[in-house]
């Protein structure tokens, strides 16, 4: 296949059984950002100490901004996609997105800026500069860039790269790791850390949610891939960003902080890496 090869055509609308049952979940698995409620955390988060309030601050900040973001790199798929079961797939993985960002946008109004007004703290915007770092802002705009191309340039190759910035690397490394750790550790089982049972709850809904745009874009790459899609494009477009990814839950989790053991949670990063690569048909090779 030429570096830049047309993508196939379209098939007949209705013949992607695949697109056709994860959107038919998204709707049978629906939830509501306003249906948690938060009264608990409102409680539980006043026995945080100021680090682990600051902490917990900055976790949700980012998570945040990086579902605000993907809410909007999502766009230019749906317009590439032009199969009616793809279609009304991507139209469920828009709204997933936008209700992610409307559950970290009520829990900080509701929990976090009550609580920075009764620890006599000046009130923060989760969007500030202070709650991310350059490598969190590379990732997330190597994946904007990466979803814009197909704009200009919808070819297999351009579409394999989307998918893997946006469904494999931010939402099957990144936020498959980084979800599942944070929902552990306010799940109760630290007895240091207190139990923040509403935020546990919405992590949950959203680690469900992403395990369906998983699907899709693992679901897509294969295809490409056995299409003729070099599959060393693949590997390298998710090595190149694994550090990133790395760099930005180190920085979430830091070194001491409580039920954050790194290496294990590093570990997660090479086995999710793995996964995605062996899912798309790629052998995973050991990372340079």
């Amino acid at each position: 296949m030429s570096e830049e090869s047309p993508v196939s055509p379209l098939e007949p609308p209705g013949l992607d059984e695949h697109a056709k049952r994860l959107a038919r979940s998204a709707v049978e698995f629906h939830w509501d950002p306003a249906a948690i409620n938060v009264r608990a955390d409102q409680e539980a988060v006043s026995e945080l100490s100021r680090v682990e309030f600051t902490r917990l601050r900055g976790l949700l900040a980012q998570f945040g901004a990086g579902e605000q973001a993907v809410t909007t790199d999502l766009a230019p798929l749906a317009v590439v996609l032009a199969g009616t079961d793809d279609q009304r797939y991507v139209a469920t993985q828009l709204y997933d997105e936008a209700r992610h960002t409307e559950l970290f946008d009520r829990y900080w109004k509701r929990v976090i800026r009550p609580e920075e007004e009764s620890r006599g703290l000046i009130p923060t915007d989760p969007m500030a500069d202070r709650w991310s770092h350059d490598d969190y802002r590379e990732l997330f705009d190597r994946t904007s860039n990466a979803m814009a191309r197909l704009l200009e340039q919808d070819t297999s190759e351009t579409r394999v790269q989307a998918f893997c910035h946006y469904h494999l690397t931010v939402e099957g490394i990144l936020a498959q790791t980084a979800y599942r750790w944070v929902e552990t550790r306010y799940s109760g089982e630290l007895e240091e850390v207190p139990e923040l049972p509403s935020l546990a709850n919405g992590f949950r809904y959203l680690r469900r949610d992403e395990g369906r745009h998983v699907s899709f874009g693992v679901t897509k790459v294969r295809k490409l891939v056995n299409e003729g899609v070099d599959p060393e494009m693949v590997v390298e477009t998710i090595d190149e960003l694994v550090p990133l990814v790395e760099t930005t839950i180190g920085q979430m989790i830091r070194d001491g902080s409580i039920g954050a053991d790194r290496n294990e949670i590093f570990n997660r990063i090479d086995t999710a890496r793995d996964r995605r690569l062996e899912q798309v048909g790629v052998v995973p090779s050991e990372r340079t």
